[in-house]
C-alpha cells in the first residue's frame, strides 16, 4: 500500500520487518519478495510517480572529473528508477565474468555462477523474457541471424541476448504495492543518512515530503538507490558516525559499459546480429571472446557488434569475388564493428564527496570516471584477433580506422550502468559488502543493485541486479 507522512510517523515508533531505500528493478523486486514471505516491508522512494521536477532533481545535480559523464541523465529519480528508461536488454552475466583472473587485480566474485543459476530463472519471469536459452546451438531458427561462424578453439563465440517488454517496474508493479497489505510505500521522502549506535544497530534518518526529519528503525536495512546513491549515503553517514559503515573500497571501483566504433569489416552480404524475433521470442547477436581466452591472464570480457555501413571505396565490395581470400563468397558488403566493454576494476575510479551540499544540506556527488589503459588495449588486441579469424577462415577482412584511445576530454557512449563502487567481497580488505550483500562489520544493513558487482562483463545489468534481490529476500526471509 502507499502511505502518507502520517502513517510513516507511525511505523517509524512501531518499525518493519525491512526497510528498504529505493523503488527501482532491485527493491521493488525484494519489497515484493519479503512480502510473499509474510514480512512486513517498508519502501521508501525519494521520488514521486512522474518525472522529476529541476527542483525535486537537486540531489542528484553533482559534477566529473577525469572523463566526462552523463551524471544527471543517467539516474532517474521516481518510482521505478532506472527501468524508467531501460533498453530491455538481457543476458546473464557470462559463467568467466565470476571467476577471478590472475592478471586481473580485484577480479573475481565470492560467490560462483552455479550458486546464481537458480535465481536467474526467476529474474526472467519477474523481468517479462520470453525464453531463457543463451547458447545459439540449442536455440530454434537461429539462423535468422546470419552469423560469423567460430569452431571450438577459435578465440571467439557468438552470444545471445534476449529483451525484455522493457518492463516499467514503476507501472508494471505499482499495482502489487498498492494491493499488498504488508508493503507500505512512502514516497517524496529523502534518505539523508543511516546512523548507527554504540550497539552496533543502525537507523535511517529521513526527510519526508513536509521537510520534516523522521528517524526509522527496523530490524533490517537495504540500500537499493543506485551504484552513485548507494556510495554517497554510506561515505556521508561515514562522515557523522564514529562507528564506520563498511570499508575503503566504499566508492571505488566505479565501472560501466562504453562503446568505441573503431573499424570497417568486408564479408557477406546480409550479415545480422540486430534483434530478430523467432519462436523463442526477439533474440540479437553479439561476437564474445571464448571461455578460453577469459581465462588467460589479463583478459577482459567484452562485445562486438557488426551493422551494415555504406560502401567503403578504399576496398569495394567487389574485392570479395576473389577466390584466393574469401570461400568461394561472389557478393559481399561493408560492416561497421563496435566494441562494447566494461572495465576492470580500478580504485581510483570512484564516488565520492563534494564540499558543495545539495538542497538537503547533503554533500553534492563528484564522479571521478577513470578508466585504465589496459582496458583500451584489451579492446584493441580483441579487435585485432577478430581480424585475424574472420581473415583465417576467409570469412572478411577488417580495417582498423582509430587505433589510439579517445582523449580523456572526449565524451564515450555509455550504457548508464553504474557498477561496482559498494563491491561484494570475501571479507573487508577487498570490498564493502560480503556474499550475502550484508555490509562488513554490520549486523542490519545490506546493499541491492549493481554497485555491489566486483566485475561487470559486458552485459546489461538488470537481469542480474533482480536475480541478485530474489536470492537477497531469501536471505534477509531467512532472518527475520
Amino acid at each position: 500500500m502507499f502511505i502518507d507522512t502520517q502513517k510513516l510517523d507511525q511505523l517509524a515508533d512501531h518499525g518493519t520487518d525491512v526497510a528498504i531505500i529505493g523503488a527501482g528493478p532491485a527493491g521493488i523486486t525484494l519489497a515484493l519478495k519479503l512480502s510473499a514471505k509474510g514480512k512486513s516491508v517498508l519502501l521508501i522512494e525519494a521520488g514521486g510517480f512522474e518525472y522529476p521536477t529541476e527542483e525535486e532533481n537537486d540531489p542528484y545535480v553533482g559534477r566529473t572529473v577525469s572523463r566526462p559523464y552523463p551524471l544527471e541523465a543517467s539516474r532517474l529519480r521516481y518510482f521505478g528508477g532506472c527501468s524508467n528508461h531501460w533498453g530491455g536488454w538481457v543476458r546473464p552475466l557470462d559463467r568467466e565474468d565470476f571467476e577471478a583472473n590472475e592478471g586481473i587485480p580485484y577480479s573475481g566474485w565470492p560467490i560462483n555462477y552455479d550458486s546464481l543459476a537458480p535465481y536467474y530463472d526467476e529474474a526472467h519471469k519477474i523481468c517479462e523474457v520470453r525464453g531463457s536459452e543463451y547458447n545459439p546451438e540449442r536455440i530454434n531458427g537461429i539462423d535468422q541471424l546470419n552469423l560469423f561462424s567460430f569452431d571450438k578453439d577459435s578465440a571467439f563465440r557468438n552470444s545471445i541476448f534476449r529483451f525484455s517488454p522493457p518492463t516499467r517496474f514503476g507501472d508494471r508493479y505499482r499495482a502489487d504495492i498498492k494491493n499488498s497489505p504488508s508493503v507500505y510505500c512512502i514516497l517524496n521522502t529523502q534518505l539523508l543518512h543511516i546512523e548507527r549506535g554504540e550497539n552496533g544497530k543502525c537507523h535511517l534518518v529521513l526527510l519526508n515530503a513536509n521537510k520534516k526529519r523522521v528517524t526509522v528503525h527496523s530490524k533490517r536495512y537495504v540500500l537499493a538507490m543506485g551504484g552513485v546513491e548507494n556510495a554517497r549515503t554510506l561515505l556521508y553517514s561515514n562522515e557523522l558516525n564514529r562507528i564506520n559503515l563498511g570499508s575503503d573500497w566504499i566508492g571505488r571501483c566505479f565501472m560501466d559499459h562504453f562503446a568505441l566504433t573503431t573499424s570497417r569489416v568486408l564479408a557477406r552480404t546480409a550479415i545480422n546480429y540486430d534483434r530478430t524475433t523467432n519462436s523463442s521470442g526477439d533474440v540479437m547477436g553479439r561476437i564474445t571472446p571464448s571461455a578460453s581466452m577469459l581465462r588467460q591472464p589479463g583478459f577482459g570480457n567484452l562485445m562486438i557488434d557488426v551493422y551494415p555501413a555504406d560502401e567503403d571505396k578504399s576496398l569495394g565490395a567487389s574485392y570479395l569475388e576473389n577466390p584466393g581470400f574469401f570461400q568461394g563468397l561472389s557478393r559481399g558488403w561493408h560492416y561497421t564493428l563496435r566494441v562494447v566493454t566494461g572495465h576492470r576494476p580500478n580504485r581510483n575510479s570512484r564516488v565520492r564527496l563534494d564540499s558543495n551540499l545539495d538542497v538537503n544540506g547533503v554533500p553534492r556527488t563528484i564522479l571521478d570516471w577513470n578508466i585504465a589503459e589496459e582496458d583500451f588495449e584489451n579492446a584493441s588486441f580483441f579487435i585485432t584477433k577478430f581480424a585475424t579469424t574472420i581473415g583465417a577462415t576467409g570469412q572478411g577482412r577488417l580495417k582498423i580506422q582509430i587505433k589510439e584511445p579517445p582523449e580523456i576530454s572526449r565524451p564515450l557512449g555509455v550504457g548508464m550502468h553504474h557498477i561496482g563502487t559498494t563491491r561484494m567481497a570475501s571479507n573487508h580488505e577487498f570490498g564493502v559488502v560480503d556474499s550475502d550483500c550484508k555490509v562488513f562489520e554490520t549486523s542490519d544493513l545490506y546493499v541491492a543493485g549493481s554497485s555491489i558487482f566486483p566485475t561487470c562483463g559486458y552485459s546489461n545489468p538488470t537481469l542480474t541486479i533482480v536475480a541478485l534481490a530474489v536470492r537477497l529476500a531469501d536471505h534477509i526471509g531467512e532472518e527475520v
